[in-house]
């Protein structure tokens, strides 16, 4: 029986079939959900409380018993640090395409927006076997450990290593639907890059691509689209990138569809390079990533 003095909370999710590893991303967070439940800190109280997932139909359900009523935002933000944790876990295994109801003792008090994780779009459309050679299928569990342990993320505090201003950064390819907006998805991931691996203003592009290839091994092709990355960065944030208007997009002639297509392709690089090198700090349980330089005889 629930205390008359405490509200139960409940907050359901859909989970996504078009995740990077389809059926085996699914099994894993299936599998986590039997074994696991989440400790939240309600911040009003400085107290723990543990949240309960279960999963029925697709759906990752969240509830706790709370002895506030006023903690509806402070949970739900819990539960979109997890699909933070989830998504770099498994990208793309949760997605909402509609407003997601927040429940207090069984009565919707609040509608948040949806928003659109279009990870699952981005790194697996069109080059399923690029992603997949780039990304791992990793543990939840370690993941929501390492996430919540960098500072700025899920503690009201602000980031502070290159690797917590790195997950910020992530925490921002989740926009609500009406921000939806491709290069936002770029500009937060080329961000989120050179936090990792620019040092101060010396050239920054070969910073960039040394570091990347000790930590992911690129192959000679993937550099070259690592330079080609980084001219249309340096164009876009410069000013002198050519850009279509998003009015009357079914008129566009073939050439802009064509111009389109290469320069999703290039933000699709960018974005799965991006989620690649977090994970490498995940799975290293990194709260700093550092490089030194060894000079060859």
């Amino acid at each position: 029986m629930t205390d008359t003095n405490s509200y139960r909370y409940k907050i359901s999710v859909p989970l996504s079939e078009r995740n990077i590893f389809q059926d085996s991303g699914l099994q894993e967070i299936k599998s986590f959900v039997k074994r696991n439940n989440l400790s939240f800190t309600n911040f009003t109280e400085g107290s723990k409380y543990i949240c309960k997932l279960t999963i029925l139909k697709n759906k990752l359900t969240f509830t706790s018993t709370i002895p506030s009523g006023d903690e509806h935002n402070s949970f739900y933000d819990w539960v979109k640090c997890f699909i933070f944790a989830a998504n770099l876990a498994i990208p793309g295994i949760i997605n909402t395409y509609e407003k997601i109801p927040l429940y207090i003792n069984g009565k919707i008090v609040f509608l948040y927006p949806a928003y659109e994780n279009e990870l699952s779009e981005c790194l697996y459309e069109g080059n399923a076997n690029a992603s997949q050679r780039l990304l791992s299928l990793l543990d939840i569990k370690c993941v929501w450990n390492w996430i919540i342990r960098q500072r700025g993320v899920c503690d009201g505090n602000v980031s502070d290593t290159n690797v917590s201003r790195s997950v910020v950064a992530y925490t921002n390819l989740f926009p609500t639907s009406n921000e939806y907006f491709y290069p936002g998805y770029f500009i937060w991931s080329i961000l989120g890059l050179e936090a990792l691996y620019a040092k101060g203003n010396g050239n920054i592009l070969n910073q960039i691509k040394e570091k990347l290839n000790v930590v992911l091994q690129l192959t000679d092709k993937e550099t070259k689209m690592v330079s080609s990355l980084y001219d249309m960065r340096s164009r876009f944030f410069h000013g002198d990138f050519n850009l279509a208007s998003q009015l009357f997009t079914e008129h566009w002639n073939k050439t802009l569809i064509d111009i389109e297509y290469e320069t999703l392709e290039k933000m699709r690089f960018g974005i799965r390079l991006f989620i690649a090198s977090l994970q490498f700090c995940a799975k290293n349980n990194l709260t700093e990533l550092n490089f030194q330089y060894q000079q060859t005889p």
